[in-house]
């Protein structure tokens, strides 16, 4: 693999100063699932990366807003200090602290990552993507003991905006530190990867011809929805059975989005398609909404 450097396998020379790819200042994070890996010629694919961005949960992954501020707390080595001499216990904890800016809203969609178990690619401010080698050869991510979304600091009117406070703890620091994988001379910028935004489903009327509603994201910006020969934005579902009903036509203005759908007498959900199924790209929902026809 071009982007691994093997570190661990025994010792190195040390006249790499023209080999090693450095890690830059901190500029953003993508968080992925455990274990998810990407091979190298596939980091390179800005569609690949906007693929997981789209893919179904349990294997989406979520770029993390630019970074404003970053702390570095990690430990020191831990020593069993005597009084003969000093025995080596284990290295300290990577701990870092980040802050982004943020309002209520984002901070509300960051803070249902907090605590959940993850692992971290990071985006440098040279626009390389760092990571580790995995144990299949690909591209990986650090692993996270701890992911924690903390407190929403306010803007306080002078000089201090309003940000999102983020701690990440390594899991693994043998793994971040002696198995690097680096993907730098991209063509595009990895800070364009953008989660999606989450649409929310209000005022829903349902009729045996189709269903009307709104659709904003949460702060009510409207979304107007869209299908085309293979793909459509929503989905209607029959509740007892769970079956997909077909959809004839969708019109929206101003987040008010009118469907067309031959419907029966019962309990229905309405919903935005799989992301990946959408015809529109960066949104995903919030939540399905139920409505009855009578």
């Amino acid at each position: 693999m071009a982007f691994e450097v093997r570190c661990g396998q025994r010792k190195k020379n040390t006249g790499v100063s023209q080999l090693c790819q450095d890690l830059g200042a901190i500029r953003k994070f993508i968080l992925v699932p455990k274990g998810w890996t990407i091979s190298e010629k596939d980091a390179r694919d800005y569609e690949k990366w906007q693929e997981a961005i789209q893919a179904d949960l349990g294997e989406r992954i979520y770029p993390f807003p630019a970074i404003h501020e970053f702390t570095d707390n990690s430990e020191d080595i831990v020593m069993d200090e005597g009084a003969l001499g000093s025995i080596f216990v284990r290295d300290g904890k990577i701990n870092w602290q980040f802050e982004i800016e943020s309002s209520r809203y984002k901070h509300e969609a960051l803070k249902s990552h907090s605590l959940q178990k993850y692992d971290v690619i990071l985006i440098d401010t040279d626009n390389r993507l760092q990571g580790v080698v995995a144990a299949n050869g690909e591209f990986g991510g650090g692993s996270l003991q701890q992911f924690v979304v903390g407190r929403l600091l306010v803007n306080d009117g002078s000089a201090s905006a309003t940000k999102s406070q983020i701690t990440m703890i390594f899991g693994d620091t043998a793994a971040w530190e002696t198995r690097p994988a680096v993907v730098a001379g991209l063509d595009w910028s990895a800070m364009d990867l953008e989660g999606l935004t989450d649409i929310y489903i209000s005022n829903v009327v349902g009729t045996t011809s189709g269903v009307t509603f709104d659709a904003t994201d949460r702060s009510g910006n409207p979304f107007n929805g869209e299908m085309d020969e293979t793909g459509f934005d929503f989905v209607i579902k029959k509740v007892d059975s769970g079956l997909t009903q077909v959809i004839s036509a969708i019109t929206a203005s101003g987040g008010e989005n009118v469907i067309t759908s031959t419907l029966t007498a019962g309990d229905y959900t309405i919903d935005l398609n799989n992301p990946k199924d959408m015809v529109t790209y960066g949104f995903g929902s919030a939540g399905a909404v139920e409505f009855t026809v009578v």
